[in-house]
């Protein structure tokens, strides 16, 4: 029988959290959407700050959903886009995205458990810096 691990509604919520209250520290103060997925790319859990735009509530769920089913960050996903010239249509996925701020959270083993994104700082790279700290707080390590 095959058996997977997810992160449990708690962790998520940790993660979530996390990320959320790193974000509050910054100056100037950034409405963010954060998402959690399982390895399956179905939604775990969600939250946003006050003023979000719906659009970085997509962004958010699709950059977890990319980052969970292509089992690394989003980033790295746009960076094979441009070396091979590829279009993300090409994956057959229309919540594919190239954008940073998507990562893949595992096991401390490389396992995949879940993918976690953000959106809306203004700059897809201060998504990615703001990402990490859900699965820092897990002590969990993310690609």
């Amino acid at each position: 029988m095959y058996q997977r691990t997810f992160l449990s509604l708690e962790e998520a919520r940790k993660a979530v959290d996390a990320i959320l209250e790193e974000a509050r520290k910054n100056e100037p103060y950034y409405p963010i959407s954060v998402a959690v997925v399982d390895i399956c790319g179905h939604l775990s859990y969600f939250a946003k700050l006050d003023g979000s735009f719906p659009v970085q509530v997509r962004l958010a769920i699709n950059k977890a959903h990319t980052a969970a089913t292509m089992r690394r960050a989003t980033g790295a996903v746009g960076d094979f886009k441009r070396k091979y010239n590829y279009d993300t249509g090409t994956f057959g996925d229309e919540k594919f995205t190239d954008i940073a701020g998507g990562i893949c959270i595992t096991t401390k083993d490389g396992t995949p458990l879940a993918g976690i994104g953000v959106s809306g700082i203004p700059t897809p790279e201060g998504d990615e810096e703001l990402v990490v700290a859900g699965p820092k707080a897990l002590d969990l390590p993310y690609r």
